[in-house]
């Protein structure tokens, strides 16, 4: 119409308007317009006289403006106009409330169309609306972010607790909770954040994105050949995307084997005392929630660059043994290495291969795609020589006094659309999960002893101090008094007690309430959790700070030396490990730290590690939480672990979690040789005779999950026995 231009200042303002749409402008408070200044004094020196207009003189100030009324039917589209013209038609959109103010209609739009998760894509010329589309419709190399952007994005939250910002309203309560459980994170994340800002994306190794290993600026005489042409591959959880370790066998005749475990060399990407070094170093682990991982490095190294990824060239640590079907280990090797996963197998895959050791026709969609030349027969040859040899290792460690203590963890079903929890389980270890803990047990092992030896003062071990004595005769002396008797003498003995009540296995029964005694199942809970209170938390140290060697020792293993080298993707220690390694195997200079630096480190590392492990059980409860506010309440079975004076704590059987009860109407408290007892009456109405239930330690109880007060929050009530024995 040849009036002056009007600006629209982003999407908000532009409210979904296309190229083309004919639509009424709405001006905005003229103390909210916004002068190009190019333009105004282009627009000036062509009409002096409206030199008023742009605010270079005073300007009253407007009144106020009342928010705009829309109809049950439309929504005026509002944008930010540079003068005061108003020309066009509108654009409508539909509205079901009654009657609402433009910033009502626009929130509840924004919210309405946000998908969880969702890749938004829009046309090249701006004439089609932007399009979300799920991540599991895409192709594999649209559904990620950019390599830049990974690492742009990783730059801007070096913090990981400001990583919770972005997400979605589950996280925003889980964000809350999250900085009242360690605070130092917010303090110490601003001394880290803008440290390097900028430095890690310039020394990020891109150049090694397209290039083959052979070709990158490391002496290939200090890379061994050892692993190539063996069947190598990773086994993990199905929804892995950072696969760091990979294992391999080879037979070699009279029942003697040549088993491989194979570690991503992340060190060679992450040099020491760089930008990015300092951000892995803060970090210090990545973080699991339910829905979403917090990785501690870029995903253009975590998930391209260092994961181990099938048919794809990758740099190595490998550790090897030539054992016998007995687990006698007769060699070992150490060196870096080349190698090429032929398969990326998740753990059902490994089990149904164990779990049919003879089968030969597997169907299409069993097992995944096996690079050539290998070939299904292969991987399941390796599956089933690898579950021999790790079951005589099992057995091996536990005749030398290992113990194990296996506490219920929850497992999650999300929709892949929205992000939503559809449904939970108790997360069952299988076969084939103990074969790799089995080979990773065994490779930490001996990189422990291997550096330890060569840098005694320098090394970071993990070690494991024995329970707190006083507390663990407590718990002895409670089971005693009702008959079960609990030998605390050693990690081996109290192991031992434990295979009488578990049975020769030394984990838990399976929860499956269809062929299982639950009563079992609760009292094996029971008896796990009063054994792991008592028992310290392992921790990262480092060796030259402490004056014993029986200060190295790890209880529950039962080993003198002991290390994490398997997991470098996802832990800061294993990093540190890797460059002690390498300097061990004369690949790199001593490191340059001492002693009271690497222990700063260790103790930073175990405050992380810590609070990644609360953080991820605060995430499953609130997503607990969540599940029950959308699909009512859920009865469920528990067992009562502790009787205190007005209340119980009981074990949900069907997820692990320890909730506090308060008992209804009228209770009783007794206590005899530390063993409380609680009796309670219920209500049987006016003209029957109350109901009384006496709750002990065992004792199994009827529970219901209803929503809570706050939001995603739940809470456990009692639920009144129909009949008592």
């Amino acid at each position: 119409s040849g009036g002056p231009d009007v600006y629209i200042g982003g999407i908000r303002d532009r409210n979904r308007a296309l190229n083309g749409d004919v639509v009424i402008v709405q001006p905005k408070p003229q103390n909210e317009w916004k002068i190009i200044k190019e333009n105004v004094l282009n627009h000036i020196a062509r009409y002096p006289e409206e030199k008023d207009l742009f605010g270079l003189t005073k300007v009253p100030e407007p009144p106020p403006v009342e928010p705009l009324k829309v109809t049950p039917n439309e929504a005026t589209v509002v944008l930010c106009a540079l003068s005061s013209e108003l020309p066009g038609e509108s654009v409508v959109i539909p509205v079901k409330d009654s009657e609402e103010t433009v910033d009502n209609v626009e929130q509840r739009i924004m919210k309405d169309t946000q998908k969880v998760n969702s890749r938004k894509f829009n046309s090249a010329d701006g004439n089609i609306k932007p399009v979300c589309v799920a991540p599991h419709e895409l192709e594999e190399d649209l559904s990620g972010e950019s390599d830049t952007n990974s690492v742009e994005d990783y730059e801007a939250e070096l913090e990981f607790v400001e990583d919770f910002d972005n997400l979605k309203i589950v996280d925003k309560s889980l964000k809350k909770n999250l900085k009242k459980v360690d605070a130092k994170f917010k303090t110490e994340g601003k001394q880290g954040k803008n440290e390097g800002k900028g430095e890690i994306k310039k020394k990020m190794p891109f150049e090694y994105i397209k290039r083959k290993p052979e070709e990158m600026d490391f002496d290939l005489e200090l890379i061994s050949k050892h692993p190539e042409n063996q069947c190598v591959f990773t086994i993990d959880p199905s929804t892995a995307r950072d696969l760091d370790d990979a294992v391999s066998c080879i037979p070699l005749g009279d029942d003697r084997y040549r088993i491989g475990v194979h570690i991503a060399d992340v060190s060679f990407f992450v040099k020491e005392n760089t930008p990015l070094d300092s951000a892995a170093s803060h970090r210090g682990t990545s973080v699991y929630l339910v829905q979403k991982v917090v990785p501690m490095l870029p995903r253009l190294l975590c998930e391209q660059l260092c994961s181990l990824n099938p048919g794809e060239d990758r740099l190595a640590f490998s550790v090897e043994w030539v054992v016998n079907g007995e687990g006698d280990i007769e060699e070992e090797w150490f060196g870096r290495s080349v190698i090429k996963s032929c398969a990326k197998l998740a753990y059902e895959h490994a089990q149904s291969i164990i779990e049919n050791p003879g089968k030969n026709d597997w169907a299409q969609n069993e097992l995944p795609e096996i690079q050539k030349p290998f070939t299904i027969h292969d991987v399941c040859g390796v599956v089933t020589n690898l579950q021999k040899i790790a079951c005589s290792l099992r057995q091996r460690r536990h005749a030398y006094g290992a113990l194990r203590l296996d506490l219920p963890r929850i497992g999650w079903t999300l929709d892949r659309e929205t992000g939503m929890p559809t449904g939970f389980r108790i997360y069952q270890l299988k076969d084939s999960n103990r074969l790799i803990e089995e080979l990773m047990l065994l490779a930490n092992m001996a990189v422990a002893r291997k550096i330890y030896t060569t840098f005694p003062d320098v090394t970071l071990l993990r070690c494991h101090p024995p329970p707190q004595e006083l507390m663990l005769q407590e718990v002895a002396q409670c089971l005693a008094s009702i008959g079960i008797h609990v030998d605390t003498s050693s990690s081996g003995s109290l192991q031992n007690s434990l295979h009488r009540y578990y049975g020769v296995r030394s984990e838990l029964p399976k929860l499956n309430p269809d062929d299982e005694d639950w009563a079992a199942v609760g009292r094996a809970i029971v008896m796990t959790n009063l054994i792991a209170k008592p028992m310290v938390v392992a921790k990262y140290i480092s060796a030259g700070v402490k004056k014993e060697p029986s200060e190295f020792r790890h209880y529950a293993l039962a080993v003198p030396l002991y290390t994490h080298f398997t997991s470098p993707i996802r832990r800061y220690p294993d990093l540190i490990v890797h460059r002690l390694l390498a300097s061990s195997l004369g690949y790199c200079e001593k490191p340059r730290w001492d002693a009271k630096s690497l222990h700063k480190v260790a103790e930073r590392c175990n405050d992380r590690k810590a609070t990644a492990k609360m953080v991820g059980d605060l995430s499953s409860e609130m997503f607990l939480g969540l599940f029950i506010k959308t699909v009512g309440s859920i009865a469920t079975r528990g067992v009562v672990l502790q009787v205190l004076d007005r209340s119980v704590d009981v074990v949900l059987l069907n997820s692990g979690l320890i909730k506090r009860k308060l008992p209804l109407k009228k209770l009783t408290h007794e206590s005899q040789c530390g063993i409380g007892t609680l009796t309670l009456v219920w209500d049987n109405g006016p003209n029957l005779t109350d109901l009384v239930q006496v709750l002990t330690i065992f004792s199994m109880v009827e529970v219901r999950l209803e929503e809570g007060e706050s939001a995603l929050k739940f809470s456990a009530i009692l639920v009144k026995p129909e009949t008592l024995e």
